[in-house]
């Protein structure tokens, strides 16, 4: 009821409510993206968690990506999202590290996820995963301006707005 899970593969994972710093970030990250969105992409929707997204044939996977960005009118409905977004940020928790570096990215990358980010408020550090293309990652801190490159140059998020906004988490 109050609990939050995703299935993946057919085994279950229970998710940890999100801190003020993950939540912080997450909001932030939309704001600038959202803008964005409006601005250039035109027919891209974007989503933050909790919101359902059921990936795989066998219909045995449903996860809640912190935010998501999909581009096709086609699959735009009141359901769950069905198929793989365009684009998948996970802001990682120190409760869920491993699920999100290595089981995520391993599940979003075979299932047709063009581009991935892992942000670590912890580390103060962007992953930025462009599956579309299949090159290595590319890393990323705080200071730095990241482009979306599924928005071909269009979009970028500016992390030191995102720090900005949670700098003063950081002290305590």
């Amino acid at each position: 009821d109050d609990e939050r899970w995703e299935l993946i593969e057919g085994e279950f994972f229970r998710m940890e409510s999100p801190t003020k710093m993950h939540q912080g970030v997450l909001g932030s990250l939309c704001v600038q993206l959202d803008a964005c969105i409006e601005q250039h992409a035109g027919q891209c929707f974007l989503y933050m968690a909790p919101s359902d997204v059921e990936l795989g044939e066998l219909n045995n996977t449903v996860v809640q990506p912190d935010l998501y960005i999909h581009c096709d009118p086609g699959k735009e409905s009141n359901r769950p999202h069905q198929g793989a977004p365009d684009f998948v940020i996970e802001i990682v928790s120190p409760s869920n590290r491993a699920h999100d570096l290595w089981r995520k990215q391993d599940l979003y990358r075979r299932c047709g996820v063009k581009e991935y980010w892992i942000v670590d408020p912890e580390k103060k550090r962007v992953v930025v995963y462009d599956f579309a293309s299949d090159e290595l990652p590319f890393t990323y801190t705080f200071e730095d301006v990241v482009p979306v490159r599924i928005s071909e140059g269009n979009c970028s998020v500016d992390f030191r707005k995102v720090y900005n906004r949670v700098k003063h988490l950081y002290e305590n």
